[in-house]
């Protein structure tokens, strides 16, 4: 039986190179995406092109959201907002939404078998902990380039699944991962990624890279309800 994943930022760098990997790996694959035509163009080549729903919407579409998710096997989200000195970032963008899939998860007849959310390296583990290395990253290098609201928002995000996962009265009992990668690239596949619980990221690694990385997670069931770092 072909399983379903129901991707979130199909079209960025990690997520449309994820999109054809889980499609040439025999997954059904129901994207939602702002722009169709993106989504298509990241598959060409695929073997399973036919395999791929593309649903048109946005974050704020609560109706396609649903549409999206309903009875998916799996839910990955790589989308977001990507940092601009030109422009304000949404307050609490992904938190919003994240805390919208939970709500959505419980109206549905079973959870998904695993939620993967792909955060950052320098956002904190869902208990509130943070290296030195992170705390600098985040309070000072990140503060001046203008991500320090993306980082706010992705460690809410992780701060939020963690504090479902051990409520007592939460009814979304879905598994989930929360991959931390550093820097990232549009080059050609060169490593094969691990996780970790301490090592920082450091070292650049391509999105490629990291979305072979993040298709073989759902499977892996040592990962779930963890904060893995990724690196090389």
């Amino acid at each position: 039986m072909v399983e379903t994943i129901a991707l979130f930022g199909g079209t960025g760098g990690t997520g449309s190179a994820f999109l054809k990997l889980a499609l040439d790996a025999g997954y059904h694959v129901r994207a939602l995406v702002r722009t169709p035509s993106k989504a298509k163009v990241s598959v060409v080549g695929s073997n399973n092109e036919h395999f791929l729903t593309v649903i048109q919407g946005s974050f704020d579409d609560t109706d396609k959201v649903e549409e999206t998710i309903k009875g998916a096997d799996y839910v990955v989200c790589m989308g977001g907002i990507s940092p601009s000195f030109f422009k304000e970032y949404p307050t609490d963008v992904m938190l919003n939404f994240v805390k919208k899939l939970y709500g959505l998860f419980e109206r549905q007849t079973s959870a998904p078998k695993l939620f993967l959310y792909q955060s950052g390296a320098a956002a904190a583990h869902g208990d509130g902990t943070s290296s030195f290395i992170q705390l600098f990253l985040h309070r000072v290098l990140f503060r001046l380039l203008g991500w320090y609201e993306i980082v706010c928002d992705n460690a809410a995000v992780g701060k939020y699944m963690f504090e479902e996962h051990n409520k007592e009265t939460s009814r979304t009992k879905c598994p989930f991962i929360v991959t931390r990668p550093g820097h990232l690239n549009p080059g050609e596949s060169k490593y094969t990624i691990k996780a970790s619980k301490t090592e920082y990221p450091f070292t650049s690694v391509p999105y490629v890279d990291l979305a072979a990385f993040t298709l073989k997670a759902l499977k892996d069931e040592s990962l779930y309800y963890t904060f893995p770092f990724t690196v090389r």
